[in-house]
């Protein structure tokens, strides 16, 4: 990675607007853990060339990662417009706002992710988040439900279920779903 980080800084000397030796110097600096000096590249490429789709998504997708969710969500909001709608990008601006607390505006995203592609677990799963932050079990455990229903392999989506179960007083639901949860991912 440090040759890479060589290597590009050689390029861009040469040429200061090329978005592809931005792009991959920010994914060396991430390589090594120069998270600002890898966030600031990868804002080069798409300001460069603002059809770089990968460069928002990247520097978005790290930006999460280090909780910089208000960041995040600008990159996040910003490809949503710039390459329209996409249940995916729906997805990811509902995680921040869910991360921010903004559980209405992610209840949007999720609902507008939802009419577009109705078979995304994730999106129910959010969804079942966002219900069980504002103690709405019944919805919460519906989300839950239609989410197994499409990957009955998470071991999240039990947790979650069983904990909104356990929530209402249902003590044996909860512990089948707790059970699940602990077979699916023992650690």
């Amino acid at each position: 990675y440090l040759k890479s980080i060589n290597l590009h800084k050689r390029i861009l000397d040469k040429n200061p607007y090329n978005y592809l030796a931005w792009y991959n110097l920010g994914h060396a600096y991430s390589s090594i853990g120069e998270y600002e000096d890898a966030i600031i590249s990868l804002e080069y490429s798409f300001i460069i060339n603002a059809d770089f789709k990968n460069g928002y998504l990247d520097c978005a997708d790290l930006c999460f990662q280090l909780k910089k969710y208000e960041k995040s969500l600008e990159y996040y909001i910003d490809a949503n417009e710039l390459f329209g709608p996409d249940p995916e990008l729906n997805l990811f601006i509902a995680e921040c706002n869910i991360k921010l607390d903004n559980i209405k505006e992610a209840k949007l995203n999720l609902f507008a992710g939802l009419k577009v592609d109705p078979y995304n677990d994730e999106l129910y799963y959010n969804l079942a988040l966002c219900y069980s932050s504002e103690k709405s079990w019944y919805k919460s455990i519906n989300a839950f439900h239609k989410a197994i229903k499409i990957e009955d392999n998470r071991e999240e989506y039990y947790l979650g279920l069983a904990q909104a179960y356990s929530s209402i007083d249902n003590d044996e639901k909860a512990i089948v779903n707790f059970r699940k949860s602990t077979l699916i991912g023992p650690e």
